[in-house]
């Protein structure tokens, strides 16, 4: 597990997030857990996008937030946010860093698991370790974690041979889980993400 990139995941708010490679391969989202988000957008199709933009909101994992972003997909049900730059005609500036943070990054592919398998979860130490996944409907069971499963890993990515299955999205920070369920990503992003 040494050669699993952590510094693809980031920080996000209070919790964290990671990067993927859009369906062009031109544009990088960071997929995070919706409770990640200070607040839910309105539920409104025609908002503008200041509306749906999050100032310091994102950073470098163990970092304060200090980048902006825009939130382009969230569903208060799986728990799944999809966040990407802000416009960059009116704030430049953000939009170059937000671009320099997930530059950085090596983006994990989003699969799919169809049985059990074992995963990798990154603990708030940095230091990635075993459990295992199930694939039930549009979630995932996590058991037999060998850490524990904490609140502070909402957002982290649950990675299967390298490649992103699911997002840990515990909410309580004050428990520690050897089970948890979680949204599984290609039940739960919008098509067009899962698609790259």
């Amino acid at each position: 597990m040494a050669n699993m990139p952590s510094s693809s995941v980031i920080t996000v708010g209070e919790g964290r997030g990671f990067v993927v490679e859009g369906p062009s391969q031109l544009w990088r989202y960071v997929i995070s857990a919706a409770h990640c988000l200070p607040e839910l957008p309105s539920a409104d199709g025609g908002s503008f996008q200041s509306k749906r933009t999050y100032f310091d909101l994102l950073g470098k994992l163990g970092e304060t937030p200090s980048i902006a972003c825009e939130c382009l997909f969230v569903d208060p049900v799986s728990g799944l946010t999809v966040l990407a730059p802000p416009e960059d005609e009116v704030l430049p500036d953000q939009a170059r860093a937000y671009g320099a943070l997930v530059d950085a990054a090596t983006p994990f592919p989003i699969a799919d698991i169809t049985e059990t398998a074992e995963a990798s979860l990154l603990s708030l130490d940095g230091e990635w370790f075993e459990c295992k996944a199930e694939r039930i409907g549009y979630a995932l069971w996590l058991s037999d974690a060998a850490k524990g499963i904490e609140g502070g890993m909402m957002g982290s990515p649950i990675l299967v041979n390298n490649r992103a299955v699911g997002v840990v999205s515990t909410l309580s920070t004050s428990e520690t889980y050897t089970e948890a369920k979680a949204p599984a990503l290609t039940e739960c992003l919008p098509r067009w993400l899962v698609r790259a």
